[in-house]
């Protein structure tokens, strides 16, 4: 006959296993929803996100920078360095504390360098995959010290279009103003090449 004792005992073991596995999963999905809530935000080409102190936090040193930075943490399409990707997928995440490391996996298509003088577009396909700290501060999880911004090609495209249809009234042979008649010829160019990969794309 089985002791009573020892089934008491087996029972609150295997419920306190549950409630830890239960515990462990919210964590897990609250880190989850704030990190794909900044990796959407950058995919459709929201260069501020990094910049939303509800979602966003940075170690000192660098928040100090932002601080004293015109847009603060803001990522400029046409002027920062970017990741060109297609899709994403966060696939895992492991939590310990106050502290969360995902590994995010992307299909990337093209990066965007910043040169001595300039920013320059290539064309990049590569699998590549980033890892994001997520972080408890305060009772709340923040995506903290995030990589480079992966954007989509077609996020990048539509505001390269946006931003020309701006500048659409520029004659770029009788306006004055060399700087700006310059970036609109640099968007041209930076529009006509994720065009052709986009086109690359769809080729069988």
């Amino acid at each position: 006959m089985i002791n009573s004792k020892i089934i008491v005992g087996l029972t609150i073991g295997l419920n306190l296993m549950c409630v830890e596995l239960v515990a462990a999963t919210g964590v897990e999905e609250n880190a989850k929803i704030v990190l794909n809530k900044f990796l959407l935000g950058e995919y459709n080409g929201d260069g501020s996100v990094r910049d939303d102190d509800k979602i966003v936090r940075y170690n000192i040193k660098l928040q100090r920078e932002y601080d004293d930075r015109i847009g603060g943490a803001s990522i400029y399409l046409v002027y920062d360095p970017l990741k060109i990707v297609t899709k994403y997928r966060i696939d895992k995440i492991n939590c310990k504390n106050d502290i969360c490391t995902a590994i995010v996996d992307f299909d990337q298509v093209a990066k965007a360098l910043l040169t001595k003088t300039d920013r320059k577009i290539i064309k990049d396909v590569v699998n590549t995959a980033n890892k994001y700290k997520i972080k408890l501060i305060d009772g709340r999880w923040y995506v903290y010290d995030p990589p480079v911004m992966m954007i989509s090609l077609k996020s990048l495209i539509q505001y390269y279009e946006s931003q020309i249809k701006l500048e659409s009234s520029i004659d770029t042979s009788k306006d004055n103003d060399t700087s700006r008649v310059k970036l609109f010829k640099k968007n041209l160019s930076d529009l006509s090449l994720l065009r052709l990969i986009e086109r690359d794309r769809r080729k069988p």
